[in-house]
């Protein structure tokens, strides 16, 4: 279903907090770096080619909290986020066993990137804790399979058709509280 392929990837990241009176502020960056290479073999001259991707990206979080009361607390965060796209969402072609449906994949995909945002206001007592919070997540170049509505014909035994499920790539997306 995916082809041969080599991944790797790294990150840095840094996170620092400050504290005073009721206050306190927390921040963080982070640095991801991600390599991908598949490997095929063209059927007509029996030779092998690759296909390269590099993805690199910084994203950020900021978080800020004040102590209302000793078992009272209000938060506030915003926070970016990404992912680069995996084998199977690039080169995906073939049949997945255990969803039973017919995948392919994008090899033009790009990374997904998401800005979250929320509050929340905790309470921790001695028997009793408890949190209730809005969130909110946009995310751009969001990456979801979509099944087509032409299904494939497949003969083995008893023919059955399987879902062809393609992966797509929106600008944005909005993902509701």
């Amino acid at each position: 279903m995916i082809p041969n392929f080599r991944n790797y990837g790294a990150g840095l990241f840094a996170i620092e907090r400050y504290a005073v009176g009721p206050w306190t502020l927390e921040g963080g960056l982070r640095y991801d770096y991600r390599w991908l290479r598949a490997y095929f073999l063209d059927e007509a001259t029996r030779q092998t080619y690759n296909e390269t991707h590099e993805w690199q990206n910084a994203n950020g979080s900021l978080g800020i909290a004040y102590q209302l009361r000793p078992d009272l607390t209000l938060t506030a965060n915003l926070s970016t986020a990404w992912r680069a796209p995996n084998v199977a969402d690039l080169y995906s072609n073939g049949l997945h066993q255990s969803a039973v449906a017919y995948e392919r994949g994008n090899p033009n995909l790009k990374p997904e990137q998401a800005y979250n945002a929320n509050l929340v206001l905790a309470y921790a007592g001695k028997r009793l804790s408890g949190e209730i919070g809005v969130y909110n997540n946009l995310i751009h170049n969001y990456i979801y399979l979509k099944p087509d509505s032409v299904p494939i014909i497949r003969q083995r035994g008893l023919s059955h058709h399987i879902p062809i499920h393609r992966c797509r790539q929106r600008f944005e997306a909005w993902m509701p509280p």
